[in-house]
């Protein structure tokens, strides 16, 4: 499935790969699972085959974009109750600077709306708009993707002056991405809070930073 889902988002328009989500959905496929075990497996394939010279950048740039279009569709239908929210979360997601690969972080951001946060989601902002960000308004956590190893040094400079300048002097900060996934130490290198590896455990590990959840909660 995931396999088929990268070829339909190379060779065929937005509409034919909803369509093929909407088939995978009626087997009783949930939402979660579809992100995590679909959309974003499917997102790393293109990035294989790029790699593998079985497809070039802009087969990539265009596969993505269409994935994007249906992350779009599938979380906008699912329903928002923002009634049942007891303890305003609030979130800013972003794209390390100079980061080009950005499906990532608009993945997670749905997971957190999903579990009921306000969510600012970054994907192409540089180091001055992010301070500015985090200067003008409260937030809880600031989560942050790192695609490439290269971009330690930079990422561990910008959440100091993250904690530096930010309005809540409480503020969390976590990471993720490729870069964090090969080697989940790095997180600790850089000077975050915490690490996720989806986003799933994401939301999960952020209610715990923030006391939502107990320490001994098992993600």
């Amino acid at each position: 499935d995931v396999a088929e889902l990268a070829r339909l988002a190379i060779k065929h328009e937005a509409d034919v790969v909803i369509s093929f989500m909407e088939a995978i959905a009626a087997r009783g496929v949930c939402l979660e699972s579809l992100l995590l075990e679909l959309l974003a497996p499917a997102a790393r394939h293109l990035g294989d085959l790029w790699n593998e010279d079985l497809c070039d950048f802009t087969d990539v740039t265009v596969g993505l974009g269409r994935l994007q279009h249906a992350l779009h569709v599938f979380t906008h239908n699912s329903s928002h109750d923002h009634s049942v929210r007891q303890t305003p979360r609030k979130a800013l997601l972003a794209a390390a600077p100079g980061e080009q690969h950005t499906f990532g972080i608009s993945m997670v951001a749905e997971f957190f709306r999903q579990a009921q946060w306000d969510v600012c989601c970054e994907t192409g902002a540089g180091t001055e708009v992010l301070l500015a960000s985090v200067r003008a308004e409260h937030f809880d956590l600031v989560g942050l993707s790192i695609g490439s190893e290269s971009r330690l040094d930079a990422v561990r400079e910008l959440i100091q002056q993250l904690r530096e300048n930010s309005c809540n002097p409480d503020v969390r900060i976590m990471v993720g991405g490729q870069a964090i996934l090969d080697d989940p130490s790095r997180g600790a290198r850089v000077g975050a809070d915490a690490t996720a590896m989806d986003g799933r455990r994401a939301v999960l590990q952020s209610q715990q930073l923030l006391g939502i959840l107990p320490p001994d909660f098992q993600i």
